[in-house]
């Protein structure tokens, strides 16, 4: 009881506090469900607990507003886990959707990993549209 009570000061296993942290986070106590995400990167080494905590603490930052911060999580996880393709994609959402560099985010599908998945195929032909389609929108208005 007291490791999710007082999670901080008795929590000693990475994959505790990581689902102390959700547990947290889900009751709406953000800050100790972020505390508890950011302990478990600190002391887990197993690599499944740290993707999780990555996940969960980047969804967070999302959820909350905080764009650039989910962003640097992604990052984090991307350069923790460059196999995985999750870390680009929601990088490439990232720069889609937040930054408005569709040029970035494109860059990022085709130096993914794994580039024919569905996740990634499927973000890139967005991103090819959508950068023709400003394209002929920007060379329509030059003509004008």
């Amino acid at each position: 009881m007291r490791h999710v009570l007082d999670p901080l000061q008795w929590g000693e296993d990475g994959e505790e506090l990581l689902a102390t942290g959700v547990y947290h986070l889900d009751k709406g106590d953000a800050v100790l469900g972020e505390a508890c995400l950011r302990r478990t990167l600190e002391l887990s080494r197993w690599p499944a607990a740290r993707r999780r905590a990555l996940i969960h603490l980047a969804g967070h930052h999302r959820r909350g507003g905080r764009e650039e911060q989910a962003a640097q999580v992604w990052q984090r996880y991307r350069d923790e886990f460059p196999h995985c393709e999750i870390g680009w994609v929601e990088l490439a959402k990232h720069h889609e959707h937040t930054t408005k560099d569709l040029e970035q985010a494109l860059a990022l599908t085709e130096a993914a990993p794994g580039s024919a998945t569905a996740a990634i195929a499927h973000r890139r032909q967005r991103l090819l549209r959508r950068i023709a389609r400003a394209r002929r929108h920007s060379n329509a208005r030059a003509r004008s």
